[in-house]
């Protein structure tokens, strides 16, 4: 009988993790459906300063000096939004550019050190051999 109140208290605490688990899920899928909502809004937010309809000069061309005055402050605005944005991107592309252009430099000057190394090692290797050679040859000439 021992066993199967061990085995009940054991399914019970399966149970509540299961319910823990789906709880999390559940959260986690909330949190997933509201980044998703947000995605769409942003994109349309996007779309929408992209989308220029054929019509905006004729639109324009109704509309009072105050109150076309008013939609262009507004764009601004929006505007002003991305251009720190923009601004960024672009500082870190010219330090990104910079920084490339510095580590193709270093490597064409190891290449050019590497080169002018395996000259001097060929060169060494050449008297290698002649003072090699020179020394056997008077060792010869000993015997």
């Amino acid at each position: 009988m021992g066993e199967a109140a061990g085995g009940v208290q054991g399914n019970d605490q399966i149970i509540i993790e299961f319910r823990q688990k789906c709880n999390e899920v559940e959260k986690l899928s909330l949190q997933v459906d509201e980044l998703e909502n947000k995605n769409r809004e942003a994109m349309k937010r996007v779309a929408d300063l992209f989308d220029f309809d054929k019509d905006i000069f004729e639109r324009a061309k109704e509309m009072e000096i105050p109150q076309l005055t008013s939609e262009i402050k507004t764009h601004n605005k929006e505007l002003e939004k991305f251009s720190r944005i923009n601004k960024q991107c672009f500082d870190l592309y010219l330090k990104y550019n910079e920084k490339h252009q510095e580590i193709q430099n270093k490597f064409h000057d190891h290449e050019v050190a590497e080169e002018a190394m395996n000259g001097l090692l060929g060169s060494v290797e050449h008297e290698k051999e002649n003072a090699l050679q020179h020394n056997f040859i008077k060792l010869q000439g000993l015997f």
